[in-house]
């Protein structure tokens, strides 16, 4: 004798605990026009940031962003990025759009990506600031190509 089950859905229950190994619990992207030239090496914020709780201290936290990047003015010029935990570097692009032997204008949109565990429960906030290789000469965020964006996804283990 044969047996047929039909059923509309089937969901987990997250709220006791259950999750499948490598799929996404939760996803948040912001987005950004705000447009900044940064003429220093010093990072500057162009508000690329975004809260996030973790649902569980042993998931992965992936964080993808695409810039829309400008860098122009000289040769030997690069845009550098770097993405914050709380304040804390926790990954850093030191040349983005380099340009070698050119001093024309390089419009490009910089997708930029770190991988890290959630270690806890707790609030934090991510961000990513942007800054010039060389002293003096330009990096522009959000004129071209805009606007910029985050994902944060945190991933079950």
């Amino acid at each position: 004798m044969s047996s047929t089950l039909f059923v509309d859905a089937i969901e987990p229950n997250l709220s006791s605990g259950v999750h499948i190994a490598g799929h996404v619990i939760q996803q948040i992207t912001m987005y950004t026009s705000t447009q900044i030239i940064n003429t220093a090496t010093a990072f500057a914020s162009f508000g690329c940031s975004q809260a996030f709780v973790p649902k569980y201290s042993t998931s992965k936290i992936l964080i993808t962003a695409n810039i829309a990047g400008e860098n122009f003015g000289n040769d030997d010029l690069g845009t550098k990025y770097e993405i914050l935990q709380d304040s804390t570097q926790v990954q850093f692009f030191p040349y983005v759009g380099y340009l070698s032997a050119s001093s024309s204008q390089n419009v490009s949109t910089h997708t930029l990506q770190w991988y890290g565990n959630a270690a806890s429960t707790n609030s934090r906030t991510y961000e990513i600031k942007v800054a010039s290789t060389r002293a003096g000469y330009s990096v522009r965020v959000n004129k071209y190509n805009g606007p910029s964006y985050m994902t944060i996804q945190e991933i079950a283990q």
